[in-house]
């Protein structure tokens, strides 16, 4: 309970769990995604992955990895995230997937 595993195509760090090269690349099986707490929501885009962890007596937090390169993961920048990046939703606001 309230672990993430990804598997599948992974060219742009989707599945949060690895680099499989800029030229393409899939994940075989289930492997776990290093998250800071447990796993609540999880929520796919066609090139990028967000998921939302409860923490014991802090506000849920926002996570995101795969391809950004219009800014979709809110994490700044535009390059690819590879492995989950926490989105700084300024203090003391919570995490919710809609």
């Amino acid at each position: 309970r309230g672990r993430l595993v990804c598997w599948g195509w992974a060219a742009y760090g989707q599945c949060g769990v690895e680099d499989v090269g800029a030229g393409g690349g899939d994940v075989l099986s289930p492997a776990a995604v290093s998250l800071q707490g447990r796993c609540a929501l999880v929520a796919c885009g066609y090139r990028h992955t967000l998921a939302t962890t409860r923490n014991q007596g802090r506000a849920d937090e926002l996570w995101a990895f795969g391809w950004n390169a219009y800014g979709q993961c809110g994490a700044g920048g535009d390059a690819r995230i590879l492995t989950p990046r926490r989105v700084d939703l300024g203090a003391g606001a919570g995490a919710r997937i809609a």
